[in-house]
């Protein structure tokens, strides 16, 4: 008869329990680290609606910095372009920014801005043709009044030196591009007013004459509206005291 020996075959159920807790243990941690790195993977990467949501971010972020400030009081007006550099006065498609879109403007060239806003901590003018012009601008001056006119100027002071044409309203300035005599005859489109008070007429070809009717009898007026001014031959044409006069 063979004897059993009991201790053995105890000793052999133990060993069997340790390795199937062991096996339970190393497949738990092998859960756990796929859990982990499912989870990392996750919080790395951006689903649909979560990745627009970050460019719609981005893109707010971004443009923070691209919006114009509009001065709500400020109203319409009409801009002298005066005394222009080598380097020209330009009006610009994106405020400061010369592009290929850019114009020039010229001296005695008049605009009109429609919008005075801030970009950047600096003034631009929106003008009418939807271009922005430097609101800082040395070479630009805001006007107190611009009105329209038909009509002309008859020239009737006689002296060799005539009366200037100048390339803006300003008759203290070296701009003089032009001389008319007496019989010639001026034909006027608008006048012009600065914020310090000086007053200028501008002619067909864009040229400044001064307003001080002692130089010219006045046959201007406002279109519509009814012309109370007399006609060029009930005038009587005086140049008396004029001589010692200088025109503007």
């Amino acid at each position: 008869m063979k004897r059993i020996n009991k201790g053995k075959k105890s000793e052999s159920g133990r060993g069997s329990l340790i390795s199937i807790v062991v096996s339970l243990f190393l497949v738990a941690v092998a859960v756990g680290i796929a859990a982990g790195v499912r989870l990392y993977v996750r919080n790395k990467t951006y689903t649909g609606p979560e990745t627009e949501s970050v460019i719609e971010s981005t893109e707010s972020s971004e443009a923070e910095g691209e919006y114009l400030f509009i001065d709500e009081n400020f109203e319409e007006c009409y801009i002298m372009i005066y005394d222009v550099p080598s380097t020209g006065v330009w009006a610009n498609l994106i405020p400061g920014v010369k592009t290929n879109e850019s114009v020039e403007l010229e001296n005695g060239q008049i605009v009109q801005a429609t919008e005075c806003s801030t970009y950047e901590n600096q003034m631009y003018y929106l003008l009418e043709n939807g271009l922005y012009l430097d609101a800082d601008a040395s070479h630009a001056e805001p006007l107190a009044s611009y009105t329209e006119l038909e009509g002309y100027l008859a020239i009737t002071y006689i002296s060799s030196t005539g009366v200037k044409l100048r390339s803006w309203a300003d008759f203290d300035a070296d701009n003089v591009v032009g001389t008319v005599y007496v019989g010639n005859k001026v034909q006027v489109t608008a006048k012009v007013e600065l914020m310090g008070g000086t007053s200028a007429y501008i002619t067909d070809e864009g040229y400044y004459i001064t307003t001080d009717t002692r130089y010219y009898n006045d046959y201007t007026s406002v279109p519509g509206e009814e012309d109370d001014s007399s006609s060029e031959e009930d005038v009587v044409e005086s140049t008396d005291d004029m001589d010692s006069t200088q025109p503007e």
